[in-house]
């Protein structure tokens, strides 16, 4: 993605909530109980992130809303509608949006689409109207079921001539996670970036900076596998190495997975063995194979910070 210095003002203003009622514009059908999708409509071409609208008609109180994307959970929420935007990986996509009420009744409805572009950042319906002084989550969103690396896109205004926060930073579980700056692309501050992170359900929360002081929005979502890489070192700044294991064996290929983490976030990966480099990573995480001789060899993977910082973790593997 090219940053310049007109892209704030492409995003400017719009006040998004995954779910907000005031946003909802989806009417229920006439049967009870019954869960609506009115966006999309079945059989459109569509963008990533698809923008879902949904709205219920129950005698009871729907207490859950669920969405899935070919029949794999990808959002979750205790509403009773929703209008979202949520990230899709692969096309054609089956969308099933299900529905249970507090009678214990579930219910659903489904339909498929294709899309042919993909947005990594905010789209412009997301960010349309957003207020001055605020950040919005564009992706992951609320309630969000996720693999890791998670993917996030954020942005952030401000009344200052330049219409950008001097910083914006992201936490995880309270844990700062990157910091932009100093994470730049072509001296901008960026708003895109993939994180690894755990299993299970993490808060994650995008604070920007300016001279009045600072301002965030906070969103909850789930890692229900690790898809690349391996979980992030507990305590930061880290490399977390999965594999090779250290001192185990393998057969002709030392396979690497890891993850590193540190509070401005990671600028770049590497990757050697016995001291020669096999390969530089742009990514937070490594996941390769790697030709090697029999006999013994050591394995290193060294992450540099937006700072300069270096750190990294070895092993020893033995190679049949």
């Amino acid at each position: 993605m090219r940053f310049h210095r007109l892209l704030p003002l492409l995003f400017l203003a719009f006040f998004f909530s995954s779910f907000q009622a005031s946003a909802q514009t989806c009417n229920a059908g006439g049967t009870s109980p019954s869960v609506t999708i009115c966006m999309p409509t079945d059989g459109s071409a569509v963008n990533s992130p698809i923008h879902i609208q949904l709205a219920t008609n129950d005698t009871a109180t729907v207490d859950l809303l669920q969405v899935y994307y070919n029949r794999v959970k990808r959002w979750e929420n205790h509403v009773s509608s929703a209008d979202i935007f949520l990230a899709a990986g692969s096309s054609p996509v089956t969308i099933t949006a299900v529905a249970h009420d507090t009678s214990g009744r579930w219910f659903q409805s489904t339909v498929s689409v294709t899309f042919s572009q993909k947005s990594f950042g905010c789209n412009a319906d997301q960010i349309s109207g957003q207020d001055a002084r605020s950040v919005i989550i564009c992706q992951p969103i609320d309630g969000e079921i996720h693999s890791s690396p998670v993917h996030l896109a954020w942005n952030g205004t401000s009344p200052q001539s330049s219409h950008v926060p001097n910083a914006t930073q992201i936490f995880v579980d309270g844990v700062s996670m990157f910091k932009t700056p100093p994470a730049t692309r072509n001296g901008f501050p960026l708003n895109i970036t993939d994180l690894p992170l755990s299993l299970g359900r993490h808060r994650i929360t995008v604070q920007a900076y300016d001279p009045s002081g600072s301002y965030k929005s906070t969103i909850y979502m789930h890692v229900f596998k690790i898809s690349q890489g391996c979980e992030p070192p507990s305590v930061l700044p880290a490399v977390e190495l999965c594999s090779p294991v250290d001192g185990g064996t393998v057969s002709g290929i030392i396979l690497f997975q890891a993850s590193a983490a540190a509070g401005t976030g990671i600028k770049q990966m590497q990757e050697f063995v016995d001291g020669n480099l096999v390969l530089t990573s742009s990514h937070a995480w490594v996941q390769n194979a790697v030709n090697a001789s029999p006999g013994q060899h050591t394995v290193t993977v060294k992450a540099t910070d937006y700072q300069g910082n270096t750190f990294q973790r070895s092993a020893t593997v033995n190679v049949q």
